[in-house]
């Protein structure tokens, strides 16, 4: 027979479920499905992945998520094929041949955008951008963007409404690789705490993780 789900109302953070039926028998799968909570009253030291699925960070929405969710994009580790990141359709717009403005870059009809939201509101210091697995359908370039939005939830985030600061410029990316933005290297270091970043690939295609290390805002308990 087919699973049946319950809805639960409850903003509380638990860390463990007991389950319990009557009179006896079998279940075969139970499956919690719900938004990581991290403590975060406890000392930090140093800075963290703001945005890792670990600390509660969430893949929001995007343009287009044909091959793979953005929700990926902030999985553990590094990933274990093109399947285990964010990647977009072509674009059925794509020019016989592209050209290339003063800076190098390509003259693109058109992009992809993904919206994360931060487990926790923060002040990003360093970006690492990781394409490992794609070789001939990664971005030529990415921009990353932040904006600062307490009060949305994942249900009532509006991108269209925020105010978008660019965190890393266009910046060119490349095939099969890991590499890590600083002050040095092109990232604007957030002046005040942020909530949610938006990337955007030009023209398409697919990158495995994207690392948001920075410092946590100070929090109650939750």
């Amino acid at each position: 027979p087919a699973g049946t789900f319950f809805e639960v109302n409850d903003n509380q953070r638990y860390t463990h479920m007991r389950v319990n039926y009557w009179p006896d028998g079998g279940v075969a799968r139970l499956r919690i499905y719900g938004e990581v909570q991290k403590d975060w009253t406890s000392s930090q030291t140093g800075i963290v992945d703001l945005a890792s699925t670990a600390n509660g960070g969430l893949g929001l929405m995007a343009s287009n998520s044909h091959y793979g969710r953005p929700q990926n994009l902030l999985g553990a580790g590094r990933g274990v094929n093109m399947g285990d990141g964010w990647e977009t359709a072509r674009n059925p717009n794509r020019p016989p041949q592209f050209k290339v403005d003063a800076d190098g870059m390509m003259e693109i009809p058109g992009n992809d955008w993904c919206i994360i939201q931060l487990g926790v509101p923060g002040k990003v210091e360093k970006i690492e951008m990781d394409t490992i697995h794609f070789k001939g359908n990664y971005p030529e370039s990415c921009l990353v963007e932040s904006c600062y939005a307490p009060s949305a939830t994942r249900l009532t985030f509006d991108p269209s409404k925020q105010t978008w600061k660019a965190m890393l410029p266009r910046t060119r990316l490349s095939a099969n690789n890991l590499v890590a933005f600083d002050a040095s290297s092109g990232v604007i270091p957030s002046e005040s705490a942020i909530t949610h970043v938006r990337l955007t690939i030009y023209p398409d295609g697919g990158v495995s993780r994207i690392r948001l290390w920075g410092k946590p805002e100070h929090r109650s308990k939750l």
